[in-house]
């Protein structure tokens, strides 16, 4: 009795409890975490754009839409302090967190695994990119949704932001767009005065949908010299349907194998042979493991089956997305997930469907009645995975990018009597956004810069040999140069008196080690 009356006490207040633990936890992990090139490509490009459209114009070569990099813009203007993007991509996560605990029809039990689970807690939390503004919308719309045509405006102004996250939300919204126009005509059939009534608010909702999702594919179709879009690939290779599995199994199954370079691995998939327990999926098997995921994933619609069609569009728009343009990593697979959670949610605004016969309704009746019960083994692995992430990300370095800002804050305070120089920017761009340096000389460009420009320019062709670059750069700029490489320089490449200072090895992203050089002028200054 007393426990009853304690919950009904405060029951209201749980929700905002719950976010509030959530967004410490997450505070605190993120902290921990030393951010890599992509996260903080954002943030250099809204850092050296002097007002939004320029920002627009800065990033035509990255292929994503510009509302996360909007966002961040008023911050990295006033601040060169990186916490305020960490920040504010943990205030998004809590956000989600919040709508999952206040407004989800789940049970308290399941909204807890799963605001903990891999995806939520890990990948779109912990590291800050525009992904966590595509699961607050969604849930946004999610809460709106059993009232939709009441609240289609709104819904129709979240979809309209979703579309300027990323590629995979513009495939969802596309999805559901049509979805919501096939049904908007299925569920007012026949009643003509009603649905004068909500007409008017849905076609501009509609139309403010359409603006998203044109405005959005034109800002991020890439420009002819583009040199990081790939060519479209329709053809069907031997070892594609082992790829496809691979990609539901990680989204569904996200559990990191435990080592240093965890990021993107799987314990089902990527474990060596050597090691590999009864747990281990073979290549030949991962096809049939995928369409096995996808079709159980079907069966917690079996009552509405109307969410099914919706369910299998949006999977097979993502999964065609990562075989043709994007094959991606693991916070482009969990869209899979997300699409399948969302859709999980919007299911309880729907009547369940009956059979005509009473016999043929039991199975179903309780398949539906428990279906949830029967998710929390998988919410659950979701948590053991994001459990081994947070561990290899709290104990080991990300990116060794901070510890070299850090080091050369320390040991080389005086920066202007140096010429900064990293041979590749997609390598060297994150110590660039930690050290804070205005700009950096770009051996690959053979020029300076600080965020990555995605052209053809950066590969480098026909550039003259490093050596030669750096002699010329010193004499030039008649400073010495701090060399920031991912690699160690050979003999060939560096001077008599060239000097390595630091070596920083051992990150997970592993291309983000670096060898700190000093190349000295050694004319008269």
């Amino acid at each position: 009795m007393q426990w009853n009356h304690f919950w009904q006490r405060n029951r209201a207040t749980l929700p905002y409890f719950l976010t509030i633990v959530f967004a410490v936890t997450m505070g605190c992990i993120t902290s921990r975490h030393e951010m890599w090139r992509d996260e903080l490509q954002a943030w250099l490009l809204a850092r050296d754009s002097a007002n939004p459209l320029e920002l627009l114009r800065h990033m035509r070569y990255d292929g994503h839409p510009a509302l996360w990099h909007l966002m961040l813009w008023p911050f990295a203007r006033l601040s060169g302090n990186l916490t305020w993007m960490q920040g504010l991509h943990v205030a998004l996560a809590s956000l989600s967190a919040w709508l999952v605990f206040r407004f989800s029809p789940f049970s308290w039990g399941v909204k807890i695994l799963l605001v903990l689970g891999y995806f939520f807690a890990y990948e779109w939390a912990v590291i800050a990119r525009n992904y966590a503004l595509s699961v607050t919308l969604l849930f946004t719309i999610c809460t709106l949704f059993e009232h939709r045509w009441k609240w289609f405006p709104a819904i129709a102004a979240a979809l309209f932001l979703l579309c300027h996250t990323n590629a995979f939300a513009w495939l969802l919204v596309l999805v559901l767009a049509i979805t919501l126009s096939i049904e908007f005509a299925v569920a007012y059939a026949g009643r003509y005065r009603e649905a004068e009534r909500c007409l008017g608010r849905f076609l501009a909702g509609m139309g403010l949908v359409a603006l998203g999702l044109f405005s959005s594919l034109r800002q991020t179709l890439p420009p002819p010299d583009s040199g990081y879009a790939s060519n479209w690939k329709w053809e069907w290779k031997e070892g594609a349907a082992d790829n496809v599995g691979a990609m539901v199994i990680r989204a569904y199954l996200p559990v990191p194998v435990q080592r240093l370079d965890f990021w993107n691995s799987n314990r089902f998939l990527d474990t060596p042979e050597s090691e590999a327990g009864a747990g281990h999926i073979p290549r030949s098997h991962r096809f049939a493991w995928g369409v096995s995921a996808l079709m159980l994933g079907s069966l917690f619609f079996l009552k509405r089956p109307w969410l099914i069609v919706p369910y299998w569009l949006g999977s097979l728009a993502l999964i065609t997305f990562y075989h043709v343009k994007f094959s991606g990593g693991m916070r482009h697979w969990g869209f899979l997930y997300l699409w399948f959670i969302t859709l999980l949610w919007m299911s309880f605004s729907y009547r369940p469907w009956s059979f005509p016969q009473r016999w043929a309704e039991w199975l179903p009746a309780f398949w539906d009645r428990h279906r949830m019960k029967l998710l929390t083994p998988l919410l659950a692995l979701h948590v053991y995975g994001a459990s081994i992430a947070v561990m290899e990300d709290w104990t080991e370095p990300f990116s060794q990018a901070k510890a070299v800002a850090q080091w050369l804050r320390t040991d080389y305070p005086d920066r202007a009597r140096f010429v900064f120089v990293g041979d590749h920017a997609c390598v060297a761009s994150s110590v660039v956004g930690y050290l804070k340096l205005d700009r950096i000389y770009y051996s690959d460009r053979e020029d300076f810069g600080s965020y990555v420009i995605w052209d053809q320019r950066r590969y480098g062709r026909g550039n003259r040999p490093f050596n030669q670059q750096m002699a010329d750069l010193v004499k030039k700029t008649e400073k010495d140069a701090i060399l920031i490489l991912n690699r160690e320089l050979s003999d060939s490449q560096r001077s008599a008196k060239t000097t390595l200072l630091r070596q920083f090895t051992g990150p997970t992203i592993v291309d983000e080690k670096y060898w700190i050089y000093l190349w000295p002028f050694e004319g008269k200054r």
